[in-house]
């Protein structure tokens, strides 16, 4: 990897982020993302659901998903609409 994918702790750095079907999210593909990055919008437009999209990538890096399922009221409330709608969610970064 290039050392311009990289942050100061050696981690890759996420330059894009596709999500589907968590929570308000149905479909985003491959939004890009930069050192900084700010979110505006309406109240309910989605701000602190995208952030919770990386709590959801760290608990999946820990191996901790099902505890964070559980955490969060179960799959039915991380499911776009939830389970009579979406089947299932996908988290997709590009690093």
């Amino acid at each position: 990897m290039s050392e311009d994918h990289r942050d100061h702790g050696d981690h890759p750095k996420i330059t894009s982020i596709s999500i589907k079907g968590f929570k308000s999210f149905e479909c985003i593909r491959d939004l890009p993302l930069r050192p900084i990055n700010i979110l505006i919008g309406a109240n309910g437009s989605g701000k602190s659901n995208f952030i919770e999209v990386f709590s959801l990538l760290q608990a999946e890096r820990d191996n901790l998903v099902g505890e964070y399922v559980a955490r969060s009221g179960g799959a039915n409330r991380l499911l776009h609409f939830g389970s009579k709608v979406t089947r299932a969610m996908q988290v997709g970064v590009t690093c």
